[in-house]
């Protein structure tokens, strides 16, 4: 009768042992994910099925930038939306252009020139890219079809700093999305 109470006892140990030791694996492993999900990874050699959104139209103040100072040498462009003054939500394309060479940069809102203003000469390589070539909002996917980007480093943000938001690096190229839709781009240029 004791030895049967004995071996009771061993079996029920050995349960809640093993149902202990199932629950911490578990519980690293959720943590791990967590973690993991946290950390920067670099991820290569990838194929979206994905084309490139349309090209984003220059507005005439963007265009007359081009023909007298060509494709900037740099530039990064915000997307947003705020309130409207009629109480609608508009969205919103700030982007500064660059052309260091010429000491020239230039803010736009929504195509509209708001500011012309004398930067320090420097001798760069100019971007690849052009600021048309991305539109608001798109996936990474798109990004990726628009820049013809095959590798990039996903650094995940804060969630206390932009919920729900990761920054990529990528050839010549930085991009923030947030909740999965392009928020900010802008290229990194090199001086030579």
């Amino acid at each position: 009768m004791k030895t049967k109470k004995r071996a009771g006892y061993c079996l029920g140990g050995a349960a809640v042992f093993l149902l202990i030791l199932f629950c911490a694996l578990l519980g690293l492993g959720l943590v791990g994910v967590k973690e993991f999900k946290n950390i920067p990874r670099l991820v290569s050699d990838f194929n979206f099925d994905v084309l490139a959104p349309q090209a984003a139209a220059y507005s005439p103040a963007q265009t007359r930038m081009i023909q007298e100072y060509g494709y900037p040498e740099g530039f990064y462009i915000l997307f947003f939306q705020r309130e409207g003054i009629d109480g609608d939500v508009e969205e919103v394309r700030y982007e500064e252009w660059n052309y260091y060479s010429q000491k020239v940069s230039v803010v736009f809102e929504n195509g509209e020139q708001l500011e012309l203003s004398e930067i320090p000469l420097e001798t760069v390589l100019p971007t690849p890219y052009q600021p048309g070539s991305f539109s608001a909002f798109v996936t990474r996917e798109q990004v990726a079809a628009s820049a013809g980007l095959d590798e990039w480093l996903i650094l995940p943000v804060e969630k206390e700093l932009v919920p729900d938001a990761d920054l990529y690096y990528a050839e010549g190229l930085t991009f923030g999305l947030q909740n999965g839709r392009l928020v900010y781009i802008e290229t990194m240029v090199v001086k030579e």
